[in-house]
């Protein structure tokens, strides 16, 4: 198990249109390094890892726990293990939107 990551050196996935990933996992939590293009949706899902992110740029629009959240950067959350949640990268309140960098739906 490898404890450091550079990210300029790491194996990304590309797991759908528009969204590309890193996962770094130890045995209870997760964090995925997420670069997703505007419009993209990450459907609902969930898993049994716990989550924590950090929202690096852009605006998100999280669904869990039967609501609906803006997230807008620079901004952290998290994810209860087993919780069904799911995100969308949303246009900022000004201008165009570019992305987002998003370390973990």
């Amino acid at each position: 198990m490898e404890l450091f990551q550079d990210l300029r050196s790491a194996s990304f996935e590309n797991i759908a249109p528009g969204v590309k990933r890193f996962v770094f996992t130890l045995e209870k939590v997760m964090l995925a390094y997420f670069e997703l293009e505007p419009g993209t949706r990450i459907a609902l899902h969930s898993h049994p890892h716990e989550q924590v992110g950090i929202l690096l740029k852009g605006r998100t629009l999280w669904r869990m726990g039967g609501k609906e959240t803006i997230l807008e950067a620079p901004a952290l959350y998290r994810v209860p293990s087993g919780e069904p949640h799911e995100v969308e990268v949303v246009r900022p309140r000004k201008g165009p939107g570019d992305g987002c960098l998003l370390p973990d739906p």
